[in-house]
């Protein structure tokens, strides 16, 4: 939540991080937010793998209380 308010954009699957470090998300964590009866992320994909993804939902209304707390570890680490 934190990296997609900050970039106000989706989030890549595969990024750097500010020191330099290659990451990617976490497919298993992505699943879990995917496969439920009220799926919490949007899925963009590219030649048919996960491109990138946007929170959706209840799950955007979870963290809205702590948003700008997030935003600001996000923004410390760059």
């Amino acid at each position: 939540m934190g990296i997609w308010w900050a970039l106000g954009r989706p989030v890549p699957y595969l990024f750097k991080t500010a020191d330099g470090v290659l990451r990617s998300l976490d497919a298993g964590c992505l699943g879990f937010l995917l496969n439920r009866e009220r799926p919490e992320i949007d899925v963009i994909e590219k030649d048919g793998y996960v491109s990138a993804v946007t929170p959706i939902g209840d799950l955007t209304v979870r963290y809205e209380l702590v948003r700008d707390r997030l935003i600001a570890e996000v923004n410390a680490r760059r």
